[in-house]
């Protein structure tokens, strides 16, 4: 991380028909507490950023602090479907 907290961004595309998530995990939060925004994807390459204030708590009571953020990761979905999610660029961007 950059000490003003840059914003993520990437480039996915998908064949799935369901939703897709990005999750962020911190130095304070268990393996099943997270952060979670909606990630658009398409069937086709695309940029998206998604600033911090986009990412709401599960099985959390306090906002991210991006300073303590320590993995990301993309979900295809909570429901059962066939997925396929790419990410040619994950990045952080002022």
């Amino acid at each position: 991380m950059t000490a003003d907290h840059d914003t993520p961004a990437m480039r996915p595309m998908t064949t799935n028909r369901g939703s897709s998530s990005v999750r962020a995990w911190t130095s304070r939060s268990a393996p099943w507490q997270y952060y979670v925004a909606a990630l658009p994807v398409t069937p086709t390459w695309q940029s998206v950023s998604l600033p911090w204030r986009a990412f709401t708590p599960a099985s959390l009571r306090t906002p991210l602090d991006p300073s303590t953020l320590q993995r990301i990761g993309v979900v295809a979905g909570t429901t059962a479907f066939d997925a396929a999610v790419a990410i040619s660029r994950l990045e952080l961007v002022p």
